[in-house]
């Protein structure tokens, strides 16, 4: 691009024209940081962009020194400003649209973009004239040449196909694209991982059978039994999801120890062993080494989550116990997370906690994905809706028909971008 400028304007001093490309990115982190305390590193990738908006400020003007002569910054910028408030209006009135979408990268995108532009516009507008103030501009010509090849061109193909004739068969290949256009909304499939680390987890997963997922149930409850009670009614339906091979497995806490009513019952029940040990005796077992036994089973304290994973053997378990912790009702209690493996069937793993207080599926990923595909539709919604708002705007200065001429253009710009997507078979 700068070597394009230099051969059409033969002035460095043209260079100037980034100034306001530089001060609107400056702008627009500003404004970023200061409504959002950070910035994205997808803003600042996405609203690159800006640059070729930004640029196009100073180049109206620049580009009056094919008839201005001799060309002044100042006189340049009369005749243009008009043209250059208009796009600036325009294009915030595009850009602020996304800032209502649900998803907060594209809101500050929209700002980043919005300001960014008020910057280039400034500075276009207050500071580069008085820069070039003093610069005589002496354009090539061969970019009026080439622009008359390209008038010449069309004017040939006109006499060939009319109009109209062009026109649906413009509109019949964004039809035909829009129709083989097709939505990516699942997350995983933007992150291009290498194919060789993708075939080594799909070895692993295949040689151990252990397929972790991205969704888990967290139950909570007011204490550990209840957590424990919670966590044995979910597990027994995910039993039957394991049977039905819906499932490959799980992990809980209920599987490491039993709740405290649990071991207090199964405490009871070793008083009733003497009555079965008889065969051990007539082997030569000491009855008092039984009861010698059995009194210390008894003994052993009720144990709790905190000292049951302290074992060596528990570690698998460890990652799962949240501890205490706060409701959305700001209820103090303990909460725990059942991890899944080898899940087939989202609809039947929802349905689970269905009826079961405490329980809830998190599935961060789905509803990331339900996130871009609502943006995607909100986003379109927005941008149709600011296309109406331009006409309305454009219809003082141009009139109703050349406010919606004005508009189609990029509209039908935005459609063959899409409908190359299609017929390229890319989402």
């Amino acid at each position: 691009f700068l070597l394009l400028l230099l051969l059409a304007f033969r002035r460095w001093s043209v260079l100037l024209a980034f100034v306001p490309v530089v001060v609107g990115m400056l702008f627009g982190a500003v404004a970023c940081v200061a409504l959002f305390g950070s910035m994205h590193v997808m803003t600042l990738v996405l609203g690159s962009s800006l640059i070729g908006v930004a640029v196009d400020y100073p180049l109206h003007y620049l580009s009056k020194s094919w008839s201005l002569k001799p060309w002044r910054s100042w006189p340049a910028l009369r005749l243009t400003l008009p043209g250059l408030s208009l796009s600036l209006i325009t294009s915030c009135i595009g850009y602020l649209a996304l800032a209502w979408t649900p998803f907060p990268a594209l809101t500050q995108i929209a700002v980043f973009s919005a300001a960014g532009l008020i910057g280039a516009y400034l500075t276009a507008v207050y500071l580069l004239p008085a820069l070039l103030a003093k610069v005589e501009i002496s354009p090539a010509q061969w970019p009026l040449k080439l622009a008359q090849l390209m008038l010449d061109c069309r004017a040939a193909l006109l006499l060939r196909i009319s109009t109209p004739i062009l026109l649906v068969l413009l509109l019949a290949f964004c039809g035909g694209g829009l129709w083989h256009l097709t939505t990516k909304n699942d997350i995983r499939q933007w992150v291009a991982a290498p194919q060789a680390l993708t075939d080594e987890a799909q070895a692993i997963a295949r040689i151990t059978g252990y397929q972790p997922t991205s969704q888990f149930f967290l139950v909570r409850g007011k204490d550990q039994q209840q957590l424990l009670d919670r966590q044995s009614e979910l597990t027994q339906r995910l039993d039957q999801l394991v049977s039905m091979d819906k499932l490959q497995g799980y992990m809980a806490l209920n599987q490491l120890l039993d709740s405290p009513a649990e071991q207090q019952a199964t405490r009871d029940a070793l008083g009733k062993l003497p009555q079965y040990w008889a065969p051990l005796v007539e082997l030569g077992v000491p009855a008092s080494a039984l009861k010698a036994e059995l009194a210390q089973l008894q003994a052993l304290p009720t144990q709790d989550i905190d000292h049951a994973l302290q074992g060596p053997l528990s570690e698998p378990w460890r990652t799962l116990w949240l501890g205490p912790t706060r409701d959305d009702n700001g209820d103090q209690g303990v909460a725990s997370i059942v991890s899944l493996r080898g899940m087939n069937s989202m609809a039947l793993l929802r349905v689970q906690a269905i009826g079961l207080e405490g329980v809830q599926l998190v599935d961060r990923l789905g509803e990331l994905n339900e996130v871009f595909a609502h943006t995607q539709i909100s986003a379109a919604q927005l941008k149709l809706a600011s296309c109406v708002l331009i006409v309305l705007l454009l219809i003082a200065p141009f009139g109703f028909g050349g406010a919606l001429r004005i508009v189609a253009l990029p509209l039908l710009a935005a459609l063959c971008s899409l409908a190359s997507l299609g017929w390229l078979g890319q989402p």
